[in-house]
């Protein structure tokens, strides 16, 4: 029998919903971690026993099972689990993805000689559906201050780490305080926005050892099509008030001229990460009001697009020649460029897991 304490150092939230395919690799992950002072807290929205029957058949006293109904929702389950984990540390673990044996070992130790540190990680190794090595993602020095740390976190995909909620270690309580994850439109920019919180209240350190599999399947793509633009806009715009603020917030108190150059620099580089986000909102958006009737719809998003100075994107001009069309030769051109995308999100060179 294992013998589990009250109070471990470390908590593991799988937050889940459904997939039942990858589940016990994860779990399997967790067991064969080399330090053994933790739990495991399955959050799960499936209204089925699907999920339950997984977990249950381990037996381990490690594991606790909650199970939501109604459903949650990620970000909800996440901020649930911030309360629920008593553990000093919270290490995410995606239900697709798994960890390596050292883990949290290794994240534990790096606490240990970095006491101020507010957020650890290792490096990534995005994997396919069938655990097969993709890619490696970059390497970081071991220890970033927060300046340096949010200079590079809004750096473009082939500049930066592979961006995820998997493998990062934090304290729950220090993120409840800053006000937990951030509830936006499709739980967009979860993870970039809660790990740019955390980082600017002290160092990030990171392990150059690959000890996290972040695995990239049809089902974890970024989705090629969104909804609603509108709300879609508006959660960019929540999150740039945000960051804004926080960026403003730590120049007020820049002590040095290299930090305030690294700020500056992350201002910079937060500017072209919403620009690019919004701009693919706004190409959903007039890819779907192509097909439809209404051609207002199409005025109503450049007109937005004016407004918000949001820069001119690749298919824009297309977009300006197809709304030409009549509908039925528009319905068919919409058709074939989604079915572009999806082929185009699935290369390997721009796999990326969404923040979702």
């Amino acid at each position: 029998m294992v013998y589990l304490a009250q109070q471990p150092r470390i908590s593991i939230g799988i937050p889940t919903y459904v997939r039942t395919t990858y589940i016990g690799t994860a779990l399997e992950s967790c067991f064969s971690q080399t330090f053994s002072d933790y739990e495991i807290i399955v959050h799960d929205d499936t209204q089925d026993e699907s999920i339950k029957g997984i977990v249950e058949s381990y037996g381990s006293p490690r594991l606790r099972y909650v199970q939501n109904t109604p459903p949650l929702g990620l970000v909800s389950k996440l901020n649930d689990l911030l309360t629920r984990a008593r553990g000093q540390w919270l290490v995410i673990l995606c239900d697709d993805d798994a960890f390596e044996p050292g883990l949290l070992e290794e994240l534990l130790q790096l606490a240990q000689a970095h006491p101020y540190a507010s957020l650890l990680r290792s490096r990534n190794r995005l994997i396919d559906e069938a655990g097969r090595e993709l890619t490696l993602d970059l390497s970081w020095p071991e220890v970033l201050d927060s300046s340096s740390f949010l200079e590079r976190l809004f750096l473009p995909g082939d500049r930066n780490i592979a961006m995820n909620l998997t493998g990062m270690m934090f304290r729950p309580a220090q993120l409840q305080a800053l006000g937990g994850f951030v509830n936006l439109y499709r739980a967009w920019h979860v993870d970039r926005l809660a790990w740019a919180q955390l980082g600017a209240e002290g160092p990030v350190v990171s392990s150059p050892n690959v000890l996290c599999n972040i695995r990239i399947h049809e089902g974890s793509i970024t989705s090629g099509s969104i909804p609603d633009y509108g709300k879609a806009l508006e959660s960019d715009l929540v999150m740039k008030g945000i960051v804004e603020r926080l960026i403003a917030n730590k120049l007020a108190v820049a002590t040095s001229e290299a930090e305030k150059q690294n700020l500056h620099s992350a201002g910079t580089a937060f500017a072209g990460y919403l620009a690019r986000h919004m701009s693919r909102s706004l190409d959903h958006g007039l890819l779907a009001a192509l097909a439809s009737p209404d051609a207002g719809k199409q005025s109503d998003l450049l007109n937005v697009m004016a407004q918000l100075n949001i820069p001119s994107f690749s298919t824009e001009r297309a977009y300006r020649v197809l709304r030409h069309l009549p509908l039925w030769a528009r319905k068919a051109a919409v058709a074939c460029i989604y079915r572009y995308k999806q082929h185009w999100f699935k290369r390997p060179a721009k796999r990326r897991k969404s923040g979702a």
